[in-house]
C-alpha cells in the first residue's frame, strides 16, 4: 500500500496527520522520505516504515492508535466473498 500526504491526513485526521507530517519533513533524517510522501508512493507495509513510525510513537509525535490505523491500510480483505462463504456452509 502505498499513500501520500493525503491518505495520512485522512486517516489519523488533520491534528496528528500535520504533527506527522512536520516530524517528517523537518528531520533530515527522512529527507528521502518527502519525496515519496509527495509523489503518494511512501509504502506501510515496509518494515522501516513500522520501525520508524514506533519511533515516532516513542517520541510523542503520533499515538500507538494513530500508527495502528495507518498500519490498517496495509491489511487487504478477505478475497472469499460473503457468496462463497454461505455456499460452502450450504455444502453445495
Amino acid at each position: 500500500v502505498e499513500v501520500g500526504n493525503g491518505m495520512i491526513l485522512e486517516t489519523i485526521g488533520l491534528t496528528a496527520g500535520n504533527a506527522l507530517l512536520d516530524a517528517l519533513y523537518g528531520s533530515a533524517d527522512f529527507r528521502h522520505v518527502k519525496p515519496l510522501l509527495e509523489q503518494g508512493r511512501l509504502r506501510l507495509d515496509s518494515t522501516l516504515v513500522a520501525t520508524a513510525l514506533d519511533g515516532l510513537v516513542q517520541a510523542g509525535v503520533i499515538t500507538l492508535t494513530e500508527k495502528m490505523a495507518l498500519l490498517a491500510l496495509t491489511v487487504e480483505p478477505d478475497p472469499v466473498s460473503a457468496y462463497d462463504v454461505a455456499i460452502a456452509l450450504e455444502g453445495k
